[in-house]
């Protein structure tokens, strides 16, 4: 089966079904994998000193895959407090691991915007998405915040010199994405997510705007 027929055949599903093709999936690529890959590291290197980078990258991985596990089937409480664009982003860069920082392109307008928001779990779920989409085949990655008339929209896009979204990614099979859709949902905002190529995409998150203040 091609993975058009996978997805398809997934969409049709309840969604408790999907759910859980969606954890053992997640579990397979990647928590299995990594460890498999750490375990051939170690075995194939035991004798140089150069395996520890990507020893470490492997358990990080590991990590990141079982706190979404976690986070899937025990949602953070909301504590919503007052918290600036600037200092949702200077949160989200500290919490990323270094080669994952010189991927990041960070641009911020109107940084001094207050959102009244649970900044914790909006950082989470910006981290979330960023190690997502720097997972894919993802060479750089742009954060864009800014805010209208009417919202404030906070946008993570794969490759940013080759952005051309197009078309909608519903019924794309993601634990991290559907992670981050239900809490931005818990926080009263929307979640997006648009190809930018057939491998790259743009999410997109929108607060209302009456959730902020100058």
């Amino acid at each position: 089966m091609n993975a058009e027929a996978r997805v398809a055949e997934i969409a049709n599903q309840p969604d408790a079904a999907r759910e859980r093709v969606a954890l053992a999936e997640h579990m397979q690529s990647a928590v299995r994998g990594p460890l498999a890959a750490l375990r051939a590291v170690l075995e194939g290197q035991r004798r140089r000193a150069a395996f520890a980078d990507r020893a470490l990258g492997e358990l990080v991985a590991v990590e990141n895959a079982v706190d979404d596990l976690w986070r899937w089937c025990a949602p953070m409480p909301l504590r919503k407090l007052e918290c600036s664009l600037t200092d949702i982003v200077a949160s989200l860069r500290s919490g990323l691991e270094e080669r994952e920082r010189q991927r990041l392109w960070v641009l911020v307008e109107e940084g001094g915007l207050t959102l009244h928001t649970d900044g914790v779990l909006l950082v989470a779920t910006l981290r979330r998405f960023a190690r997502a989409s720097l997972n894919r085949d993802t060479q750089e990655l742009l954060l864009h915040a800014h805010a209208d008339a009417d919202s404030v929209t906070l946008s993570i896009v794969d490759d940013p010199p080759h952005v051309s979204p197009t078309d909608s990614d519903e019924d794309h099979l993601d634990l991290p994405l559907m992670i981050g859709r239900r809490d931005v949902a818990r926080l009263g905002g929307t979640c997006t997510v648009h190809h930018t190529t057939p491998r790259h995409r743009c999410i997109v998150l929108r607060f209302p705007r009456r959730e902020v203040s100058a």
